[in-house]
């Protein structure tokens, strides 16, 4: 059986209604001047917002004067808090080490509601597209293995394929054990009371590998253990003030974190969990037959994945004396990346092993529809 892995970047995402990473600063600031960030009401909401607020404003004074198109990213006003906090020093008069630390849990408290709400309305036609494809993914893994790697920490491909599962599985009579079905990398716990670990299947239906964390995922920082929901978000419950079950781990700990690397240039992956998620991503890679790579622009900043992709690719099996190269499909939206792809993984001497598809994933969906039609 062949093998397919399918990675996933934040185009991927932004096909199926979720934000890209340029629209998350101007949408967290448009919920903080409508007083809609961290909740509506509550005396410690406003002083959050104006704590954010004040910040913002102090590391870029010329904020209320830029348009929301030149905005920087995210990224950079993240790499800014996080290498003033690995290096212990200030970057302002009045803002001490414990105030940073208390910024940087809320700018990821922003980062999570800028992409949860603004992805809660999703139009029709990108509703469509998350069903073709995942009915496609579906589809590609009755006759192969299939690896789905992502950048992204929206759950729209996860919890549309877990609707397929359930439904099949009703369909069919049977009851296949989820833990069975699928493998994120690591052993998890389910959202339930029970007490209980699942464990890494051996041969599961699809691998679902979350680089940088999910919003459907919460962390013990005691057990180390993460708990998966397999019906969509619940990062939301890492911030509630008060101790319930939702957001406490069997093993007493309480409360749970949302477990996400967010978009910073200073970020180390020291997380047990991910470092073996990470592992299990680079051996999916190396064995794939066939890579396809969807809306992922392949920046020069990103070190980790370039690394991973790299290693992957001249870590490949040798069959027969051979070491032979995955085909490679890239699904992007414009040009403006086909350079950089090319001078990886265009091999010269395998010319018909690298495909371009500049037209975005909505051309690659039509594709594949007239194939399966």
């Amino acid at each position: 059986m062949s093998k397919i892995a399918v990675f996933l970047g934040a185009g991927a995402s932004k096909a199926f209604g979720y934000p890209l990473t340029s629209e998350i600063l101007p949408e967290m600031l448009r919920r903080i001047a409508a007083g809609k960030l961290f909740g509506a009401t509550g005396e410690q909401a406003e002083k959050d917002r104006q704590f954010l607020g004040q910040f913002l404003q102090e590391l870029l004074p010329g904020l209320d004067r830029t348009k929301p198109e030149d905005l920087p990213l995210i990224t950079e006003v993240l790499s800014q808090v996080d290498y003033s906090l690995a290096e212990g020093i200030a970057i302002h008069p009045y803002r001490d080490i414990e105030g940073m630390q208390h910024l940087r849990r809320l700018l990821e408290r922003a980062i999570y509601e800028s992409i949860a709400k603004q992805a809660a309305s999703i139009p029709e036609a990108m509703k469509k597209n998350l069903e073709q494809f995942s009915a496609w993914l579906y589809a590609q893994s009755v006759e192969h293995e299939v690896s789905i790697l992502s950048s992204n920490y929206d759950v729209a491909t996860d919890t549309s394929l877990f609707r397929k599962f359930d439904e099949c599985n009703r369909q069919s009579g049977e009851r296949i054990p989820f833990e069975n079905f699928f493998d994120f990398g690591f052993a998890w716990r389910p959202v339930e009371e029970e007490d209980r670990v699942c464990l890494r299947p051996p041969s599961p239906k699809f691998r679902i590998y979350k680089l940088h964390g999910s919003l459907n995922w919460l962390r013990c920082p005691l057990c180390e253990h993460i708990y998966v929901n397999s019906y969509g978000e619940i990062a939301e419950l890492a911030f509630s003030r008060q101790r319930h079950w939702g957001n406490s781990c069997h093993c007493g700990y309480s409360p749970l974190q949302m477990h996400i690397v967010t978009p910073s240039l200073v970020r180390q992956i020291n997380d047990p969990n991910l470092r073996e998620l990470w592992k299990s991503s680079l051996e999916a890679l190396r064995q794939a037959d066939t890579w396809i790579m969807i809306g992922y622009s392949f920046p020069a900043e990103d070190l980790a994945i370039r690394s991973l992709f790299t290693r992957a690719w001249h870590g490949r099996p040798v069959v027969d004396g051979q070491t032979r190269n995955p085909r490679i499909q890239v699904v992007q939206r414009g040009d403006s990346s086909r350079s950089r792809y090319e001078l990886y993984f265009a091999d010269s001497r395998n010319p018909d092993r690298f495909y371009y598809e500049a037209g975005g994933l909505e051309a690659f969906l039509a594709s594949v529809q007239k194939l399966r039609g």
